[in-house]
């Protein structure tokens, strides 16, 4: 694959850097969503404490986006991603990488693991981290992560960094991100429903996070039921934080039987029949696999995980169409 690192999308600020510094003001609960109720987020869990009362829905057939591919993704490629993330507040694509460079960055991040260079992850509630398990929304998370960003200017680059596969995919994902949330404010809200703010104005790309490299190593290792944005993470003058969730996933030949760890998305009231809050879909990480889905919205969890589980995830900004223009990179 050739080299793409110059080409990253814009990086404002990482994650985990942003939280820290975010002065203390009001935050958008999750039950400020339509739908999006205390009642509804128990049933949810409870469904996932209980999997005899879910309700798991066929997930869709992935989209090919041919985001390997010399040409990179077409337009229409694009757009019907940007469609299918507005009506269902989730798309699945498949990205064409090839075995290769799938295989090339896995061994990146399984070797990163191993080094230890990563971390446990954590919880943040209200700006504040908290450690441990059962403290915050989601119950559990043992996932192990690294902020690639961060650490490649810590370590002096890619190639000390031995993360020269992983830099290039980060590059291209996060490109194609930021190109389906730039489709997707252009669509009618007829056609993109849950592509829209809570006051229903289309949503403006102002950024991306740092990359998260994750692992889960097995043995059950799971995330409960969460929404990566619960609380308004972007309570800023900026945007409305972080609204949108890409993660690519880096295993070759995943044993779905054996191997377990499949993303479960609960459906929105939206999409979900009869707006049943135990309606979800289940998509397991094979590698060259993309998901692109609502941060702020999508109540989500990881499936325990019983082989090595790898992915990268970016995370995407936006705010009204001021904001969009104010954040946008100088050309």
């Amino acid at each position: 694959m050739a080299s793409r690192c110059s080409a990253r999308a814009f990086v404002r600020h990482s994650w985990s850097e942003r939280r820290c510094r975010r002065p203390a003001g009001p935050r958008r609960p999750a039950d400020g969503w339509p739908g999006l109720t205390s009642s509804r987020l128990s049933a949810m869990r409870a469904a996932s404490a209980d999997g005899r009362v879910l309700r798991l829905a066929a997930p869709p057939a992935p989209l090919p986006v041919r985001l390997g591919a010399p040409t990179g993704p077409s337009a229409k490629a694009t757009r019907r991603a940007a469609l299918a993330l507005g009506r269902h507040g989730y798309c699945v694509c498949q990205c064409a990488f090839g075995t290769a460079a799938i295989a090339a960055a896995a061994s990146e991040a399984i070797a990163l693991y191993r080094k230890k260079r990563m971390a446990p992850g954590g919880f943040v509630v209200g700006g504040a981290p908290v450690q441990g398990r059962g403290q915050a929304r989601g119950g559990n998370r043992d996932d192990h992560v690294l902020w690639l960003h961060e650490y490649l200017v810590a370590v002096g680059g890619p190639e000390r960094g031995e993360a020269r596969t992983l830099c290039d995919v980060d590059a291209i994902v996060s490109s194609f991100a930021q190109a389906v949330v730039e489709a997707l404010s252009e669509l009618p809200q007829a056609d993109a429903p849950l592509g829209r703010a809570a006051d229903g104005s289309p949503l403006y790309y102002t950024g991306r996070t740092d990359s998260m490299v994750a692992c889960y190593p097995g043995g059950g290792a799971a995330y409960g039921p969460h929404i990566d944005n619960a609380d308004g993470d972007g309570r800023e003058a900026e945007d409305y934080g972080r609204c949108f969730t890409a993660v690519l996933y880096l295993n070759s030949r995943w044993d779905e039987s054996q191997g377990g760890g499949a993303l479960r998305i609960y459906l929105p009231p939206e999409s979900a029949p009869a707006h049943d809050a135990r309606h979800a879909v289940e998509v397991y990480p094979h590698g060259d696999t993309l998901v692109i889905f609502r941060a702020d919205r999508i109540v989500h969890e990881v499936c325990p995980a019983f082989q090595a589980r790898l992915a990268l995830t970016v995370w995407m900004y936006a705010g009204n169409e001021e904001q969009g223009r104010k954040m946008r990179p100088s050309a």
